[in-house]
Parts: C-alpha cells; structure tokens; sequence
C-alpha cells in the first residue's frame, strides 16, 4: 500500500481516484469508503480521511476494518482516548483481529498502560503466530519498559525469521544481544 517517493504518490493518487469512481457508481460500498479513507491518510489528508471513515460506519456500524483504520488515524493524531476506543469496537465486532489488538497494544503503551499493552501484544501473537510486527512490539515493550531481556530477543530473532526486512529489529536485536553479552554472530550483525 505504502511507497517511498513520488512514485508511491501517483500510485495512492490513482488509487484514491479507482475509489472514488467506485463510490460514484455505488455510495454504498463501505469497503470503497474504508480504503478512500486510508489513501487519504497517506496523502495526508486526515480530516477527509476521518470523513471517509465515518461514512463507512455510518453505512455499516459493524466493519471492523473501518474502526482499525479510524483507529490508527486518530492514533497518528496522538488523540490516543479516541483511537483506542476505535480499537475496542473493532475487537468487539471482530474478536480475531489480530491487526487490531496490535494497534491496541501501541496505544495502551503511548498511554503507559503497560501490562494492558502487553496483553494486547500477546493477544495479537496468539491470534497470529507469525504476525511480525506483534512480536517486534511485544519485544520492545518487553525490554524498554519491563528489562526482560530473553523474552525479547525470543520475540525479536522469531520476527526477523518471519520477516528479515522488519523496519528497526535488526538493530533492536544487536542492541538487546550486546546488552545480553550475546556476541554470537555479532560481527555478521
């Protein structure tokens, strides 16, 4: 969805455009609304963007996928109460969405809810083992705020092997090694 540069501009530009000729030919195609809404938030539109989003759940107060987007605009917005709340409706709506649970956990933490935060993590691992970026959350809160250093680096060497081009967790795991006196490998690193 996302790209570096004018190039990754034009092709949310065109997206934005494929929507919204789906909405003239149907108003009511939440999921058109819902993905207007996200190329709005990376053109950084965000006030269109929450437009789009509500018109999505004003046409169906039970799509997820709208309350996780909203969520993470308002999160972006650091209106962390609001973002939160958009969260839990998303869970609420949708138990298994392991998505949401993540974005969940990241506020709790902005708002130092820790152990809150970290159930969400945990949460959002159990729904989906191999959810990279839960697991490199999960690490980071592990050892930032709670200095537990081996279930960090369990957490992070698992979503490097799920994703080696993680954005940071290279670098989080040297740093967490060196600190663990790890000099296994550390040279390669």
């Amino acid at each position: 969805r996302r790209n570096s540069g004018d190039a990754g501009l034009i092709c949310v530009a065109e997206a934005l455009e494929s929507y919204e000729r789906a909405l003239a030919i149907n108003s009511g195609f939440v999921m058109a609304w819902n993905n207007r809404g996200i190329a709005l938030t990376d053109l950084a539109r965000i006030a269109d963007a929450l437009a789009s989003f509500d018109r999505a759940l004003a046409l169906d107060p039970n799509y997820a996928e709208a309350w996780n987007s909203r969520g993470n605009v308002l999160q972006g917005q650091r209106r962390l109460a609001e973002a939160l709340a958009s969260y839990e409706r998303a869970i609420a709506i949708r138990p298994d969405h392991a998505e949401a649970w993540n974005n969940r956990g990241r506020t709790l933490w902005q708002m130092k809810r820790l152990d809150e935060a970290l159930a969400s993590y945990d949460q959002a691992v159990a729904l989906r083992p191999d959810y990279a970026e839960a697991l490199s959350n999960r690490s980071n809160i592990q050892w930032a705020e709670y200095r537990r250093h081996e279930p960090a680096v369990r957490d992070l060497e698992r979503a490097l092997a799920i994703d080696p081009d993680l954005d940071y967790a290279p670098g989080d795991l040297l740093h967490l090694k060196m600190h663990g006196a790890d000099w296994r490998g550390h040279d390669e690193d």
